[in-house]
């Protein structure tokens, strides 16, 4: 038997069908075979951008593994890299106005909350706990409001926050009845069962119902459908980066094993990527800025967190990079290494970076649910 799923409030779930697209067809552009202009900022280059290895600063309360050893990661130069907290299994951050940062443990089915003070560790404490596997957090205003969305493995909710609060207030309900391990069909195994989630500026939530493995066809049947964000089609065709473009614009080539004969879905009509990353990175985190936060010549661009691969020979992800954004064609340019270094040489990992969140006051925090920690990466100096 399948749950219903109950929408409570302004919910915008388009599942979209093999062959639909996520927008009205766009007026014919540039060649797909070019590689992207690499323009920022109507035409200005990106200023001088170099990582070098620096070392990562550790309270003495914090130096237990993997950091009972000297680390270091490489950085863009002019910044420094430090452990702010510990937390062991931390996933998801978001900060609020105030500057308290929210952080997911979904292993412990709580989250937690970090406050800074001024000459000592941050505070760190329990904001709510009891929860199903909690892991997306989104701070939104509407009306004057302040509320914080969190989705947990079957549902979201939200509530109102007062600046200073130390512990959740009154919870409501935002979706119930979202697939998790619990369905008769799965057998108690869903290996993505964690939920994402985003809000708008019209105030839609947008909830992200993963799939059950890599490629499965009962995704494609189930209520609701799995392996989507309700804006997005999985699995029948794939993206090719073996063409002149590159990861850009990528042609879909046919699934081999789920969409031969292209029965399932004409690959020639679905919206190509916009831009395509290493496979096996596990793109978990992503974060948008529009104020030239992290170097001037880039005004706007994404952040993105790459978990890292876990059953490649050959490493692929384990950092942080950046996305400048070509505010001409309003699309993401190549991408740029902004943290590395979570790998050694004999191929081992000791951290791998989940989200990324800009901090008040300059630069940006790293969660990483590998080593337990939080790393705030910030200049040297600041004006």
């Amino acid at each position: 038997m399948r749950r219903p799923l109950v929408l409570t409030i302004f919910l915008r779930l388009e599942c979209l069908q093999p062959g639909c697209k996520s927008h009205p067809p766009e007026a014919p552009g540039p060649s797909p075979s070019l590689q992207d202009a690499g323009v920022v900022d109507a035409g200005q280059p990106p200023g001088p951008w170099s990582l070098q290895a620096a070392p990562v600063e550790v309270p003495e309360g914090m130096r237990s593994s993997p950091f009972d050893v000297p680390r270091s990661l490489n950085i863009p130069s002019g910044m420094s890299v430090a452990v702010w907290a510990r937390m062991p299994g931390a996933r998801f951050i978001a900060f609020s106005p105030e500057g308290t940062l929210l952080v997911s443990v979904p292993g412990q089915g709580k989250v937690m909350q970090v406050r800074p003070r001024a000459g000592q560790d941050p505070e760190v404490t329990q904001w709510a706990g009891g929860l199903g596997r909690p892991h997306d957090i989104v701070f939104h205003e509407r009306d004057g409001q302040m509320w914080v969305f969190l989705s947990e493995k079957d549902r979201v909710t939200r509530s109102r926050w007062t600046p200073g609060e130390t512990t959740r207030g009154a919870v409501e309900t935002v979706v119930s009845g979202l697939p998790d391990a619990s369905l008769p069909e799965l057998h108690g195994a869903y290996g993505h069962e964690l939920k994402n989630l985003a809000v708008d500026s019209r105030h839609r939530v947008y909830v992200a119902i993963a799939s059950t493995c890599n490629v499965c066809l009962g995704d494609t049947t189930s209520d609701p459908l799995r392996g989507a964000i309700y804006r997005w089609d999985w699995p029948f065709c794939n993206p090719n980066p073996d063409s002149p473009s590159g990861l850009k614009h990528m042609p879909l080539d046919r699934d081999y094993d789920m969409n031969r004969d292209g029965s399932r879905a004409d690959c020639a009509a679905m919206d190509r990527t916009d831009q395509g990353i290493q496979a096996h990175s596990a793109p978990l985190g992503l974060t948008f800025f529009d104020k030239g936060e992290l170097n001037p010549a880039w005004q706007r661009g994404a952040l993105v967190a790459y978990h890292g691969s876990w059953n490649r020979t050959e490493r692929t992800g384990y950092k942080v990079t950046v996305f400048p954004w070509d505010l001409a064609t309003h699309q993401p340019t190549a991408e740029v290494d902004l943290v590395t270094g979570f790998t050694t040489p004999d191929l081992g990992v000791w951290g791998r970076p989940v989200d990324v969140a800009l901090a008040p006051g300059g630069g940006f925090i790293v969660s990483d649910d590998a080593a337990g920690a939080l790393y705030r990466i910030a200049p040297t100096a600041r004006p």
